[in-house]
């Protein structure tokens, strides 16, 4: 979302020769020149009567880490990130194969998780993780679509790669 108070310069041209990079750069000018539309836009996109316990759908928080930490080691941090910021647990999760051990089912379980699924089931019978083979199929679904996006941005808005060096400059990247 475009902050209002805050506007940062970018460091190197961001836009592909892709259609829909050449319609969000004429969007973003008209922005940009038009502050009173800006702010409507603005206004649109933040809804006040919006329900501030759920993020966009089903997504939470993005965090740029230190390193390349094991997956699994993360579950706890990232559970706590999510019920500092909606003010409870998510209802159910959709991870990458790393995350996958029973301790970090038994964790999640714990923590208020109903449904967690693993993209790799690594031994786990499908209860022991959600409460039927139709969620489980349905959050692997879920998982499955975000991870298309996620290539999608990289092939055409070549984001696959950061070729700035250090934390702060990922970060700024990022």
């Amino acid at each position: 979302m475009r902050k209002i108070h805050q506007k940062q310069q970018t460091l190197t041209p961001i836009w592909s020769a892709h259609e829909h990079a050449k319609e969000l750069e004429a969007i973003s000018e008209i922005l940009d020149s038009n502050p009173t539309i800006a702010a409507v836009a603005a206004q649109d996109l933040i809804d006040p009567e919006k329900d501030s316990s759920r993020g966009a759908p089903g997504m939470t928080a993005d965090q740029v880490l230190d390193g390349n930490p094991a997956d699994s080691t993360l579950i706890d941090e990232m559970l706590d990130r999510h019920i500092e910021l909606y003010g409870r647990p998510p209802r159910q999760a959709a991870l990458v194969g790393g995350f996958a051990s029973r301790d970090n089912v038994q964790l999640a379980k714990h923590k208020g998780v109903q449904d967690i699924c693993f993209s790799k089931r690594r031994g786990f019978e499908i209860t022991d993780m959600v409460k039927s083979s139709w969620v489980f199929k349905q959050l692997r679904r879920f998982r499955a679509g975000v991870e298309g996006c996620i290539s999608f941005l990289k092939r055409c808005f070549g984001l696959g790669r950061c070729t700035w060096r250090g934390l702060q400059s990922f970060k700024s990247y990022v």
